[in-house]
């Protein structure tokens, strides 16, 4: 199976990163998605663990998992993690520190935001 997107804002086109596995993967939700410096928000495996890429740089720590990618607002990327449902930010500044520091599931809330 492979998953790939295609952009075409010209005559020109560029393939993105791409996906495959001779079996199966799973598509991370929220991913091929931009931030406003305009870095490709993408989920890659890397250090044996599923991490959020940007511009294809690993940008969480190993051992973080990436669930899904719920909002990109600017330059931040809103994320959660399948073991507790956590949710993180990421910016290019700051890292990635969980927004609900407590063990659980949490879900995020900002005015006007698709999840809110």
């Amino acid at each position: 199976m492979t998953a790939s997107t295609v952009i075409t804002a010209s005559a020109a086109s560029k393939l993105l990163p791409e996906d495959s596995d001779p079996a199966w993967f799973d598509i991370t939700a929220g991913v091929r998605t931009h931030t406003a410096a305009g870095g490709l928000v993408w989920a890659g495996t890397s250090q044996d663990t599923h991490r959020l890429l940007v511009d294809g740089v690993p940008v969480t720590p190993p051992g973080l998992q990436l669930r899904e990618v719920l909002d990109v607002d600017g330059d931040t990327v809103v994320f959660t993690d399948p073991t507790e449902i956590h949710v993180f930010t990421w910016t290019p500044t700051g890292g990635c520190p969980a927004a609900a520091p407590t063990r659980g599931c949490s879900t995020p809330a900002r005015p006007g935001a698709p999840w809110s």
